[in-house]
């Protein structure tokens, strides 16, 4: 994705920057972003950002089952009642009514406003990542789990 984006090195350069700042300057606990991106993925058909991410995850605490889980996460009781507020608020993002009070609440109940903002911030970058590698073609390759374990957890 890097070497498909840095065709355009100006752009390459602030994308990668948000990036990192999403990754390295928020407060909201890593599990929870990764939760966040995932469904973000999910729901915008993003393979790669959710294949990456998953392994992120999956290094951050998200079990195997939980991620397999998340495509009907309504119907299950793997989640805590503050990963299912950020799965309710990654779905009404999608949504064409975005997030109604009901939700925002929930997820009010959980994370401070910077978090909050954190976290919308976070589902509309990776929303448009997979956006970006859908319309790019850009598959994951074998080993991008393999290579998204390489990367902390802790940042």
């Amino acid at each position: 994705m890097h070497r498909t984006v840095g065709n355009a090195p100006a752009i390459f350069k602030e994308y990668v920057d948000l990036a990192y700042a999403i990754r390295r300057d928020a407060i909201t606990p890593r599990l929870d972003r990764e939760v966040m991106i995932m469904r973000a993925a999910q729901l915008a058909n993003g393979e790669y950002e959710f294949l990456a991410h998953k392994a992120m995850a999956l290094g951050c605490g998200l079990t195997e089952e939980q991620a397999n889980a998340m495509e009907n996460w309504q119907d299950s009781d793997l989640f805590d009642e503050r990963h299912r507020a950020i799965l309710a608020y990654a779905d009404g993002l999608a949504s064409p009514d975005s997030v109604d009070d009901e939700t925002f609440n929930a997820l009010a109940k959980h994370y401070n406003p910077q978090e909050i903002v954190e976290l919308t911030m976070t589902a509309n970058f990776y929303t448009a990542a997979a956006r970006l590698t859908n319309a790019l073609k850009v598959r994951p390759d074998a080993d991008i789990e393999k290579l998204s374990k390489l990367q902390s957890c802790s940042g």
